[in-house]
């Protein structure tokens, strides 16, 4: 699902846009939090951390993430991709 935080909510316009880049509608989720600051100096580095609610398993596991800021000139500002966790 891609997800779309309350205190962030993107306005209709916005979420219009990313569902026409990815073909699907963003939801809220309570497994994947993003921690970023609400002012920042400039926009062209803004820190962010990305934490996960999941065992990361083969069968039940997060396997993309993409983050959009729809009033920057670049939309997509991050794209991850994850993994299940091997074990050692």
């Amino acid at each position: 699902a891609l997800f779309s935080p309350r205190s962030a909510r993107a306005n209709d316009e916005a979420l219009d846009l990313i569902e026409q880049l990815t073909g699907r509608t963003a939801t809220v989720s309570d497994r994947l939090h993003l921690i970023m600051p609400t002012d920042f100096p400039t926009g062209y580095t803004v820190p962010m951390s990305l934490y996960i609610d999941s065992p990361m398993t083969e069968a039940d596991h997060v396997r993309q993430m993409r983050v959009f800021a729809p009033r920057n000139p670049l939309i997509e500002v991050a794209s991850f991709h994850f993994v299940p966790q091997r074990s050692l």
